[in-house]
């Protein structure tokens, strides 16, 4: 048995993992250090995380699609990984960092060499 069955199309799953993630993270209370691309990834992954524990507690796969139940459980999964990367600090150190982070188009290095950097100095 799946946990998650999607008709979603993938920018449906960009849009549905943007609302879904931006709710959970106002209801965490970390919207301010969020930003729309973390937004997106805690709402997919969340979706799946609670279609998953839907599938557990109910013993049903969950349809995702535009309503309002899949919409909850994404919401419901989303705080689930939100309180998670909370309880971890490297993760929380890293999603930090990167949300609140801009890359310097002005300069003449690329992107990539941007990134690079900014990884060395994690480390």
């Amino acid at each position: 048995m799946e946990p998650v069955v999607s008709n979603l199309s993938w920018l449906s799953w960009i849009v549905f993992g943007a609302l879904a993630g931006w709710i959970a993270s106002i209801l965490t209370g970390s919207n301010s250090r969020m930003g729309c691309f973390s937004n997106i990834i805690v709402g997919i992954v969340g979706a799946f995380l609670g279609g998953w524990i839907y599938s557990l507690i109910t013993g049903h796969t969950l349809f995702v699609s535009w309503n309002l139940t899949a919409f909850i459980v994404a919401v419901l999964g989303a705080v689930v990984c939100l309180a998670a990367e909370e309880l971890s600090p490297d993760l929380h150190d890293v999603l930090e960092e990167h949300s609140t982070s801009q890359l310097d188009l002005s300069s003449p290095r690329s992107r990539s060499q941007q990134t690079s950097q900014r990884v060395r100095d994690l480390q």
